[in-house]
């Protein structure tokens, strides 16, 4: 009891290396960060992101980096407030993400950059702010011109774990010696490494690598990777529901931190938090370049066979990935990544014209997926889509099915994979037991606060258009029906 007192009451200093913890909202005093935000400000109600930039807001304060003579640089900065709260010190500020009309990523989805600026919570001098679409392994700023990096939950948003070391080369390049980079990213608390492109988190391993591999940098602070899984607030919520905190009517009065699913995010077959950080550039001693860095030969050989997928090599990413797939040594999460990728570059490389090989080479590896509901939704879908067009239809909808039910399944490509589903299963004579599934799902995401325009614009292209609407009529109406229930199940 007395080291569960002392955990709890332990303010972590900044800076230092720490996984995230929702509970420091609560429980320490907050930068000026906080302060100058809207007290409606939406993103409050997320305290993921909240503790995020309250690190990198406290850590630039306690390194006196806020004042007029620093040139302050962000990766992947998309609309971040810091963007705005830093521009009302510094001298210069620089913002840095692909901005697009079209983008994926939601944070970076502008047409303008003026548009970028129209978004900020607070007034800021605009003429210390750039918007500048750039890459984060190319920004474009000059050597040595930048006293602060920062960065949010972006560097891990790179193709491989290869790529992630030319993102640490150009913050080299960019940063004065003496200057400082702060950044968060993903790290595992399941152990394995989660080296998704696009989500690249590590685990102790990875970052025991990265430490000496950064020459010219030291790690400022205290580092202490414990996962405080007590608290409410840290736990991982399935990414198709939203978290409570989040819904109509909750306020911080009701001490949303306390609310469940708020930090971790489960991938895959993994969990990830944030990892922050403070890097300090002691020297241009440079960062170590990729067959020098102390990774594990399986994780090296799994992020050169992406590197060979993404570069057309396919006869190199197919043997290396194969390898990766068929190692004993492989854990399960980075089989399902290895087999996803090894699978993509054989079907791109033509061995589909042998249907019946190329499929069982597919269910063989099914015979190895986990039981109960948590899947590799990502691996499920691709392996589901192939087996699909080698004629497999009964056994691509098992497939979906363990998909729908999946809980790190978010809930965009949730809709995605309903409609694959009930096409399959129609094909497959089984209509009523597919609309029935869906009707299901459906339900429970109203219950966990689905609204009734987002459940229009999801199901409106990825279902309606695919299914048609009268199937689509009748499925919204058995999703009513249970609704229904549900809501009279609950009356007192």
């Amino acid at each position: 009891m007395a080291d569960f007192k002392a955990y709890w009451a332990t303010q972590r200093a900044r800076p230092g290396t720490y996984l995230g913890d929702v509970s420091e909202l609560e429980s320490r005093k907050l930068s000026s960060f906080d302060a100058a935000m809207p007290q409606d400000y939406f993103v409050r109600q997320l305290p993921r992101k909240w503790w995020e930039w309250e690190y990198i807001a406290e850590c630039a304060e306690t390194l006196d980096l806020l004042n007029s003579s620093t040139t302050a640089l962000g990766l992947g900065a998309g609309f971040e407030p810091l963007i705005f709260h830093f521009a009302n010190t510094c001298k210069a500020v620089v913002a840095t993400d692909l901005y697009s009309s079209n983008t994926t990523w939601s944070e970076a989805r502008f047409a303008t950059t003026k548009q970028v600026m129209e978004s900020a919570p607070i007034r800021f001098p605009v003429d210390r702010v750039e918007v500048r679409n750039a890459d984060m392994r190319h920004t474009g700023a000059a050597d040595a011109s930048v006293d602060l990096v920062w960065s949010c939950s972006s560097i891990e948003h790179i193709p491989t774990l290869k790529d992630l070391f030319l993102v640490f080369a150009e913050i080299d390049r960019i940063l004065k010696v003496g200057g400082h980079a702060i950044l968060t990213t993903e790290f595992t608390v399941t152990g394995n490494p989660y080296l998704l492109p696009g989500v690249n988190a590590w685990n102790d391993e990875l970052f025991d690598a990265i430490k000496p591999a950064l020459r010219g940098f030291e790690f400022l602070g205290p580092s202490d990777l414990t996962f405080n899984s007590l608290h409410p607030g840290n736990a991982a919520r399935p990414r198709r529901y939203l978290p409570a905190s989040s819904l109509p009517g909750s306020a911080p009065q009701l001490s949303y931190y306390h609310r469940a699913g708020t930090l971790a995010n489960p991938v895959g077959l993994s969990i990830i938090v944030p990892i922050a950080f403070v890097l300090r550039k002691t020297s241009n001693a440079g960062v170590a370049a990729w067959p020098e860095i102390a990774i594990s030969p399986l994780v090296r050989m799994y992020a050169d066979g992406l590197d060979a997928l993404f570069s057309d090599r396919l006869p190199e990413a197919i043997d290396l990935l194969g390898n990766v797939y068929r190692s004993q040594e492989s854990d399960l999460q980075l089989k399902h990544l290895a087999f996803r990728f090894w699978i993509d570059a054989k079907a791109k490389s033509g061995h589909m014209s042998e249907p019946e090989t190329f499929a069982d080479a597919i269910e063989e590896f099914t015979t190895q997926l986990p039981s109960g509901p948590v899947q590799d939704v990502d691996c499920l879908d691709l392996c589901g889509y192939l087996l699909g067009e080698c004629g497999r239809s009964e056994k691509a909808v098992l497939l979906y099915e363990k998909c729908i039910k999946s809980p790190s399944t978010s809930r965009e490509h949730l809709f995605e994979l309903l409609g694959k589903y009930l096409v399959l299963a129609e094909k497959c004579g089984a209509k009523s037991q597919s609309n029935d599934l869906v009707a299901s799902v459906i339900s429970d995401l109203v219950q966990f606060g689905l609204s009734g325009a987002e459940l229009v614009h999801m199901s409106k292209a990825p279902i309606s258009d695919k299914i048609g609407k009268y199937r689509t009529a009748d499925i919204m109406k058995q999703a009513r029906q249970r609704l229904d229930v549900a809501i009279k199940s609950m009356r007192i």
